[in-house]
């Protein structure tokens, strides 16, 4: 709790300034090393990872710097949050419809390899209902 009051004091109270900027990007980076293999660890960065300038290329820097690796659910949910993070913070210059493919391309691959953890799953109630034959 005292992370989102940190961030909320140096969001909304100073905006603009590069030093206070620097301490958000280093609370986002604190934040995402604690929780990044949780699922709502990119819900909880949303609002704050809108940066500008040096801190929005420093964020990006270090989300690239991660290897996209999908042999556990932690590390998975890791690699799903640096990829939704990433397209986040993109720019306007890297929104082109090739670009977007490309990503999409990567995601569809990623979603192949990850579904082999999906067989060591706990099956959901929705599952066992849906994988019964409808009673009439």
């Amino acid at each position: 709790m005292r992370f989102f009051g940190h961030c909320r004091f140096l969001h909304f109270y100073f905006p603009k300034s590069n030093r206070i900027t620097g301490g958000l990007l280093c609370l986002i980076k604190l934040y995402f090393e604690r929780f990044g293999d949780k699922a709502c660890c990119f819900e909880d960065l949303k609002p704050y990872s809108v940066l500008e300038g040096s801190a929005l290329l420093a964020l990006n820097a270090y989300l690239e710097g991660h290897t996209h690796v999908s042999d556990t659910e932690p590390t998975l949910c890791r690699s799903i949050n640096v990829r939704k993070l990433r397209r986040h913070v993109l720019g306007a210059d890297e929104l082109s419809a090739a670009q977007e493919t490309e990503h999409t391309l990567a995601y569809l691959r990623a979603y192949t390899t990850a579904l082999e953890l999906g067989g060591t799953l706990l099956r959901s109630p929705v599952e066992l209902s849906a994988a019964r034959p409808a009673e009439v």
